[in-house]
Parts: structure tokens; sequence; C-alpha cells
């Protein structure tokens, strides 16, 4: 019997390898499929899948209340507003907690906000309280039609919607940070298994490591040659594959599987989610770029039979309208703010370096048109001159002392702002890049230039998610397509927002 390949695992702190033995099994005969189970949650999962929403609930309750008593203070209290019919008793408003907050928490169950293991930020849950407390408002607003015995404020009505959205956000922060501060100590973590390896799976194994407020411990993992053996027909290393993966979810220890090969076939794919929801593990697939581009799928019905296809280009006439009053309106405002700044950082780099403060260079835009991307300039003017075109790196010693500073700040991106009023480029958007990059990678990744489809960006979802800098371009390409294709102003406006915090808090930059 030949000796398997390691599954690494960590308990407890410490690692250490398991090893199995077993044969790659012959490829067997399609048996007939049966519906995957849906067994109990292991007991293994302790005090999180109770605990965690508990505390959701919890702080949601002192959002509402505290929103609704702030909105009665400040309409009856504060003296900014007059009360010519004298001022009512609290006592007459209590009595609509009882309607509040039961009703409050079961619409935030059914937007899906009390799931535990979501990474949000003030700007995601501020939005997406906004639908929930805004349906709440109605139902107050129904409950007080129907009781004729008081008479409610219109003003408390209404900023009660207004004050429970900031009030939810602001909650749902301190929740998430004692969530973070458990997850730091060890409690509740999700136990995950990455399987298939890749620039992905090392991504998400650095960034769970990294970050344990996500809430997940990789304690397992199978890469490399690990999970395709070289010399084996595919038959046979399908087969040795699940065998593979049944070993790993059989064990108890494992509550998530995520597969990072996209390179699994259907017919593989449905064998590990049977596999895995039999041991009760939740199982994840990384999707592949195709998979990535169709993610707005359009679904028609012709005479019973269901047709699916990719929906039209997100951004029409309307759409592009809305985006260009965005980008006029923030990067005029930007520009009138920054002058000061930009100023003063254009005198400091010419007294740094002989050379002009601005830098220009040629990036391909929307549609594959060139135009003259502005920089302040943070390396010698002659830094290519013998290298020919170089992407830029962490540790680059072409850059000057002042400009590794703008780098890191991102300061000298600032400039781009003029390249947004004229028109050549957006506040949001895929970054622009180089001719000479586009032409090699274009050829190397496939439907590179779908993402050439809306203007460049001064930031972008890839640039938020951190990949930056001389990070990989195919991941890259799977983040602008997705905003290509899910394109709207709100989610530009999540995209600035989250630049915002980045600008204060970034690592990536260099």
């Amino acid at each position: 019997m030949s000796q398997g390949p390691t599954v690494e695992t960590k308990r407890a702190g410490v690692e250490r390898p398991v090893r199995e033995s077993f044969d790659p099994p012959a490829a067997p005969g399609r048996a007939p499929r049966t519906p995957p189970s849906a067994p109990t949650p292991h007991a293994t999962r302790g005090l999180a899948p109770a605990f965690f929403p508990l505390i959701l609930i919890l702080f949601d309750v002192a959002a509402l209340t505290s929103a609704f008593v702030f909105t009665y203070w400040l309409r009856f209290r504060s003296g900014i507003f007059p009360s010519p019919l004298g001022i009512p008793a609290f006592s007459a408003y209590a009595w609509a907690l009882a309607v509040v907050i039961p009703a409050g928490i079961a619409l935030v169950a059914r937007a899906g906000l009390l799931q535990t293991h979501r990474r949000t930020t003030f700007v995601k849950d501020l939005t997406e309280g906004a639908g929930a407390m805004a349906t709440l408002a109605l139902v107050l607003v129904t409950a007080a039609f129907f009781y004729r015995e008081f008479s409610f404020s219109r003003t408390v009505l209404v900023g009660f919607w207004m004050f429970s959205t900031i009030f939810f956000a602001v909650f749902r922060r301190g929740a998430a940070r004692v969530h973070r501060v458990l997850h730091e100590r060890g409690y509740g973590l999700e136990q995950v298994a990455l399987v298939g390896g890749g620039e992905i799976g090392r991504r998400l194994q650095t960034r769970m490591r990294e970050q344990p407020g996500f809430g997940m411990r990789v304690v397992a993992w199978i890469e490399g040659l690990d999970w395709r053996p070289e010399g084996e027909e595919e038959a046979g290393g399908r087969s040795y594959r699940l065998e593979r993966v049944r070993s790993l979810v059989r064990g108890g220890s494992i509550q998530r599987c995520i597969f990072t090969d996209s390179r699994l076939t259907p017919d593989e794919r449905l064998d590990y989610v049977e596999e895995c929801h039999a041991s009760g593990v939740q199982c994840d697939f990384v999707p592949d770029l195709f998979e990535v581009m169709l993610g707005r799928a359009r679904v028609e019905e012709i005479d019973g039979v269901p047709l699916i296809g990719a929906k039209l280009h997100p951004l029409g006439r309307w759409a592009r309208i809305q985006k260009r009053t965005l980008d006029l309106v923030a990067a005029s405002l930007g520009l009138v703010v920054t002058s000061p700044l930009l100023a003063f950082c254009a005198i400091a780099v010419r007294l740094e370096t002989p050379g002009p403060a601005l830098f220009r260079q040629r990036r391909l835009g929307r549609d594959g048109r060139e135009f003259d991307i502005l920089k302040l300039r943070t390396m010698p003017v002659d830094a290519e001159e013998n290298s020919g075109p170089v992407r830029a790196r962490r540790g680059d010693g072409r850059a000057t002392t002042l400009g590794s500073v703008l780098r890191r700040t991102s300061i000298d991106e600032l400039p781009q702002l003029w390249n947004v009023v004229k028109g050549e480029m957006s506040l949001v958007g895929p970054r622009p890049e180089r001719p000479y990059f586009v032409d090699h990678f274009q050829s190397r990744i496939p439907r590179y230039l779908e993402r050439h489809g809306v203007k460049s960006g001064i930031t972008g979802w890839a640039q938020v998610h951190g990949l930056r800098g001389d990070t990989s371009i195919d991941e890259r390409t799977r983040y602008d397509i997705w905003y290509v294709e899910n394109w709207s102003i709100i989610l530009d406006v999540k995209i600035l927002a989250l630049t915002m915090i980045r600008f204060l808090f970034q690592k990536e930059a260099y």
C-alpha cells in the first residue's frame, strides 16, 4: 500500500503533520445520486451559533431603544423645536417600544443581518440597515395610524427612521468589536480547511491568520502535489482527490471547506458538496474568471423553457450621466479642498530633485483610449532610462525620500482629480495600465480587456480589497470585472467611503 500525501493541521495553536495512508482508488462507475442531507450542526461549534448572534441582537435592541429615546428628547426636550400643544410624557410614547423592538429584530433577521462571520464596515452596516429601518418606520407609522387614542408627532416618526439607521450602524460597530475581541482570544472561531492551494488559497490563509476578526481559523489545507499528483490519469486523480476530501471532512474538526481550485468540473464539485453536507460541513467554492464575469445573469422563460444569458452592460446612458455627475461634483470639490496640499507638495518635489513637479505617463482608459495620467513625481526623471517599463514594487529603490512618503500616503495620486474633471478618468473604476503592460496581460488573461468597458478610476473595487501595486493581476482582474458587471451609484459611493478609510489606515501602499 502506498503512503498518501500529508495534510497539515493546526489544533490548539500547535502545528503538526498528520499522515493518512490510502491507495488512489480506481475510477468507479457513477452511482445514482441522492439529495444531500442537512444534518444537525456539530456540537464542536461551541458557543458561536447561539452566543454570537445574541450579541448582535442585544446591540440592536440597544440601538433601537437609544434611537427612539434620542428622537423623543430632540423633538420635545432639547428646546430646538417648539411645542405649542405642550410636551407629552415619555410614557405616552414608551409603549411603542413594544412594537419597535420585536419588529425591528424580526426585520433585521429577515434581511440576513444576524449572520455571524460577516465582514462589515460602517458604510456597509449603514446601507444594509437603512432598508430594514425604513421598513420598521413604515410599521410604526401604520401602528400609529390605527392607534387612535393618541396622536404621534410626525417629526418623531421621521426622526426615528433617520436616527435608527445611524444608531444601528454605530452599535453594530460595537458588536463587531466585541466579536473581534472574542475571536482574537480564540472563542467562536470557525474551523476552516482550504483545499486546492494556489495564490487565492494562500491569500485566504494569510488573511485569516493575520486578521482573527474574520472569525475563521485555517486548521487544515491540501495543495500542490497533495491535491493534484503528477503522473496520474484524470479519472484516478479525481477519485484520489475525492478520497482526500472524504478523509478530511469526516475527521469531525472541520466546519467549513473552501475549495480554491477553479479547474474543478461540475461533477467534481457536486461530489464535494455531497461529501461535505453528509458530514455537516459547509462547502464553498472560489469561482473561476468566467463565472465571475457571468455573475450578473439574465434569466428568461419561453413557454416554460428557462434561458440564462449575460446581462447587458450596466452602464447605460442614464447610468453614465449619474456617474459623470458624481465625478464632476466630487472631483471639483476635491481639487478645491486639496489645492493647498498639492501646491506645498509640488514645491517640495521641485526642491528635492531637478525636474517637473508633475509626472505624466501614457495609460489606456475606457475602450482602449490613451491619455496622460497625472501624478506628483516620486522618482528621478530618468528612473526608467536603463531598465525600460517596470512595475513599482515594495521597497522600490528608485523612489526619492519625499516620493516614498507621497506614494505611501497616496498623495501622489491627487492630481488625477484633474483627469477626472477632464473626463479622461472616473473617481471609481479599474486602475489604468500602461500600453506596454496591457499588451502583455491581454495575451495571458482571458477577456482582460473587459475591464476597459468603463472609465479608469483613481480607486476601485480591487484597491479597497488591498490589491494595489505589484499584486496579482489575475486576482485584480476578477475584482475589476465584478465591478464592471455589478456597477451602481451606491457601489461607487461605498468604494469612495472605503477608500477614505484606507487612506487613514492603509498598509498596502508603497
